[in-house]
């Protein structure tokens, strides 16, 4: 019989799983025929006037059954011939034949006794290592498909076994390098290609994993647990929106198969933990580049309060509009900017900037305060308390809102409660020198002439320019009822 027909050629599938040695099978009795063979294609009545010890019968009913599948029939000769002559050949179709009915530690027994009795038969070890593998045996499949390669080297499919065998035994570097020499010799052979892809993602190699199952994708449509090891090579390569295609379409084709579920999970579990990377990694850079740009305004803004203070206003300006793209939202620096270009008379530039904060919901009470300040410069009183007033709700201890806030209502005429917030101001901050000449100028207004000239006189200890301070205890000197002595 020939080696092709001699070799069970069929794949096997990995099973990575060690399983209890199968316990050794004494060879039975052989049963009668009737009891073996249910369809045996009229064979016994064919050769049923023939000597059923007939060397010559008996084998060719016994290859007839094998080359029509009826692998019971074909036991049952291949059996009649070993209880007849023992040879190692028969043996071994005997053992092939069981492997076909699903037999495996029969088939075991029967290619043992193959090599008992021809010890260089490379169909016996080779078959010999399937049948292990079969029953998950696999380091004694290892150590019988070497022995058969050690009898033909360049034996394909026995190569190939061998591999997966390793592979079972996590012997990767030995396995995958049979299976890449495999794939040389047959680079379109689908199996091969999945158990080059199988091996290399075991192995820690997703990136050539993925290229094999790649590769095999271009041979055929892949299996389910192709699609699943697909999208876990996907997976360690931190790609898990497209592993998670290759999970769905494993569960399509086969909705049991181990571990898809907690694959598809772990792969949303990821997609969402990568999101919220993503967001966080952007936001960290963009808070980066924000503090980096804020860090050079706020050195710009600097600098044009120094420009103004020398009286450079051109400078101080250039400064200033250098400043505003780079305040990166930023409330203090917005404010800063703004207060500077308003100081500057460049009352567009700063509501424009003010606009530009309120439209991005940037908000603060030094900047509700300034805007206030705009808003009144066009007369419009009700507006600018509006904001004000929104100022105070966010900072209740605002000075510079309790301070524009009197000063406002004092304009207004509404002299008490403009003393209220200025007051007010005053507690927070006894030197707070604007708000106490504002506070003096009310109390002044209501003819409350001695407390705003005390008012003043402590304006002119605070730290700063006392210039208004002067010019307002000035102006009170003038009444007949001042002690008008600044010392």
């Amino acid at each position: 019989m020939s080696l092709t027909m001699r070799t069970l050629l069929t794949g096997l599938a990995l099973i990575c799983m060690a399983s209890e040695p199968v316990a050794q099978v004494k060879q039975t009795a052989i049963p009668p025929l009737d009891q073996l063979v249910k369809s045996d294609g009229g064979l016994s009545q064919k050769y049923s006037d023939i000597n059923a010890e007939s060397n010559v019968t008996l084998r060719t009913l016994a290859d007839s059954s094998q080359a029509n599948g009826q692998w019971k029939a074909a036991a049952y000769y291949w059996m009649r011939l070993v209880s007849l002559y023992g040879k190692a050949d028969d043996r071994i179709s005997l053992g092939i034949a069981q492997l076909h009915m699903g037999k495996d530690a029969e088939a075991i027994v029967s290619f043992q006794a193959a090599i008992v009795t021809n010890p260089a038969s490379f169909d016996a070890w080779a078959n010999l290592g399937v049948a292990h593998s079969r029953v998950q045996q696999y380091d004694q499949a290892v150590v019988s498909l070497q022995k058969a390669l050690t009898l033909n080297p360049g034996e394909f499919q026995t190569r190939l076994t061998l591999a997966k065998a390793l592979t079972s035994v996590f012997r990767f570097k030995e396995a995958l390098a049979i299976a890449l020499d495999c794939e040389q010799r047959a680079p379109k052979d689908p199996e091969v290609l999945g158990l080059v892809g199988q091996i290399q993602l075991f192995s820690g190699q997703p990136g050539e994993a993925l290229s094999a199952f790649e590769r095999l994708a271009l041979q055929r449509t892949l299996t389910a647990t192709e699609e699943a090891d697909a999208g876990r090579t996907l997976m360690l390569l931190d790609r898990p929106s497209e592993a998670r295609t290759h999970f769905l379409r494993a569960l399509s084709l086969d909705s049991a198969l181990t571990g898809i579920h907690f694959d598809l999970a772990r792969c949303a579990r990821r997609m969402h933990d990568r999101d919220i990377e993503e967001q966080e990694d952007s936001l960290a850079k963009a808070e980066l580049r924000c503090t980096n740009q804020q860090a050079e305004a706020l050195a710009l803004v600097c600098d044009a309060d120094q420009f103004e203070s020398n009286g450079d206003r051109i400078a101080a300006s250039m400064r200033y509009h250098q400043a505003l793209p780079l305040v990166c939202g930023s409330p203090k620096l917005i404010y800063e900017v703004a207060r500077g270009l308003v100081n500057l008379g460049e009352f567009g530039a700063a509501a424009q900037l003010l606009e530009s904060a309120h439209k991005e919901n940037i908000t603060s009470a030094n900047i509700l305060t300034l805007q206030a300040l705009l808003v009144e410069s066009n007369g419009k009183f009700e507006a600018a308390e509006a904001d004000l007033r929104e100022a105070l709700n966010l900072e209740p201890s605002s000075i510079l809102a309790l301070t524009n806030m009197g000063a406002l209502l004092g304009k207004q005429g509404r002299l008490s409660e403009a003393e209220d917030y200025l007051e007010s101001a005053t507690e927070i901050d006894p030197q707070a020198q604007d708000t106490l000449v504002d506070l003096a100028l009310i109390k002044a207004a209501r003819n409350h002439i001695e407390e705003a000239n005390a008012l003043l006189r402590r304006a002119l200890k605070s730290p700063g320019n006392h210039s208004r301070a002067v010019t307002a205890l000035n102006a009170l000197c003038a009444t007949e009822v001042a002690t008008c002595s600044q010392k």
